[in-house]
């Protein structure tokens, strides 16, 4: 960078035919907008060269009043590198060359000056504060310093960059869905922190840019669009907002810039903005697991953990994504069901929530209903509502099993003694008092152990008898069990 050390000013020097007038003044330009400092411009550099990072480039505009068009001119710059105040001993009498030309009349000519014309490529920055003039001379007299016009103004090399900020901060009430800190977001208005900033006054200036991400190196060249304008630091955590962010990947850095205009920048932050809902979700699906009772398909259930599955009505879930059930009618929270990351490509096409101990605990007729929320935090619509029934009462116990008093042979019909029942024979046992409404399914179970038949008893049936036979003579006891429909078994 070249600091003005004297007033630019305008020299008059007549030599030989030639009048001079040449006025030196610095100017410069940046890829970043609104930065006014002279940042080099990498277009020309090979993709892997990192050589001339933070350099800069030198403008100087000339203007010259000439009585003979036809002679030609050189522009040297001179560095007075033992500093003793004469700028062309150390450069081999003439200094570096910038440009050439031919005189024609009353003429502006603008200059580019590498830093890299100086040969400080170094880190240490061996070159900086070294003081430099411009100088202009007739073509064809090589031999006649004297003949060379010394431009005013004595400027200094700056190039060594301000200490770098860190990576901007994506604040966590910005970082909406899932994580706080996953950087996805779907507020088109975010702001971040930037920390470790140079504070001095007004020398220094911060601000945030998009870049266009290639191969992990930086070019300043057609690739940063500044998303905030420079601000002068005055802390060294800053908040930089941008209001106007739009859906798809952001790639973001923080840029310092010195008095000087040496630039430093910080590592990248990708930042994700999605505003787009998922798809709503079908109606949800009581797993059979779950779908207590004789029937898997009626959404009758004893389980106070039942689970339910979620399929999207389009596309796919996406890992980390949430899962979210509601139930209508009662205050019923679920806990949410996060995907996990994984699977192929980080896509489903179904999740399971399972209702947690002590979520669901009052028997009722509910109607549940789900959405998607993604990971930005987008919710989707919600699905059509499922009604499912929640049965954990047990049925009212039947009657004992009665033998038929045909089967009940000998002198009393009511004393359970009979000759029946045999290989060759059947007894009939009646249950009685099937009076539940819901009842499913009744049961006759010999000594405990064996389970002689199951019926489905038919609508407005209140008794069912069971024939049985292939008994060993010997003392048997039977009773009777119940089912209802959602599988809750009657007690003994």
């Amino acid at each position: 960078m070249l600091r003005l050390i004297s007033n630019i000013l305008s020299i008059v020097l007549i030599l030989m035919v030639i009048q001079l007038r040449a006025t030196v003044t610095q100017s410069g330009s940046s890829d970043l907008e609104g930065n006014t400092g002279w940042l080099y411009d990498y277009s020309t550099l090979g993709s892997n060269d990192t050589t001339y990072l933070n350099n800069t480039v030198y403008k100087a505009a000339f203007t010259f009043d000439v009585t003979d068009n036809h002679d030609s001119y050189f522009i040297y710059l001179g560095t007075d590198d033992n500093e003793n105040g004469n700028y062309l001993d150390d450069q081999a009498g003439w200094g570096t060359y910038v440009k050439s030309g031919i005189f024609s009349g009353s003429q502006t000519i603008t200059v580019e000056a590498l830093y890299s014309t100086l040969d400080d490529h170094n880190a240490d920055y061996s070159n900086d504060d070294k003081k430099l003039k411009f100088f202009v001379r007739r073509r064809g007299t090589f031999d006649a310093n004297t003949d060379t016009l010394e431009l005013s103004g004595i400027y200094e090399w700056h190039l060594e960059p301000p200490q770098a900020p860190v990576t901007p901060d994506l604040q966590s009430g910005d970082d909406t869905g899932t994580s706080s800190t996953d950087n996805e977001t779907n507020l088109s208005s975010l702001n971040f922190d930037v920390s470790s900033l140079p504070v001095s006054g007004t020398n220094f200036e911060v601000q945030l840019t998009k870049e266009a991400w290639s191969s992990n190196y930086w070019r300043s060249s057609n690739t940063s669009t500044a998303l905030t304008a420079l601000t002068i630091t005055t802390s060294t955590t800053m908040t930089l907002q941008y209001d106007s962010f739009s859906d798809g990947t952001w790639y973001l850095r923080a840029n310092v810039k010195d008095q000087y205009g040496s630039i430093s920048y910080s590592g990248n932050r990708t930042v994700h903005v999605d505003t787009q809902a998922p798809s709503a979700p079908n109606i949800l699906d009581l797993k059979t697991t779950s779908d207590t009772g004789s029937n898997t398909s009626d959404n009758k259930t004893n389980d106070q953990t039942p689970t339910f599955t979620i399929t999207p009505s389009s596309g796919n879930i996406m890992g980390d994504d949430i899962s979210r059930v509601y139930f209508s009618g009662t205050v019923v929270t679920l806990t949410d069901s996060i995907i996990a990351s994984g699977s192929p490509n980080n896509q489903y096409s179904s999740d399971d929530i399972t209702v947690q101990i002590g979520e669901l605990t009052t028997d009722n007729e509910y109607q549940v209903y789900a959405i998607f929320i993604d990971d930005a935090g987008n919710a989707s619509s919600s699905s059509d509502s499922l009604t499912f029934t929640l049965d954990t009462t047990e049925p009212s116990s039947p009657a004992k099993p009665d033998l038929e008093s045909s089967d009940d042979t000998g002198f009393l019909t009511t004393d359970n003694l009979t000759n029946k029942g045999t290989l060759t024979d059947d007894i009939q046992l009646t249950i009685g008092s099937l009076t539940d409404s819901d009842i499913d399914s009744v049961y006759l179970v010999m000594d405990n152990t064996d389970t002689l038949g199951r019926i489905e008893l038919g609508v407005g049936n209140t008794s069912y008898t069971f024939t049985v036979n292939g008994l060993s003579e010997a003392d048997h006891t039977f009773k009777a069990l119940v089912k209802d429909d959602a599988g809750n078994e009657s007690a003994d």
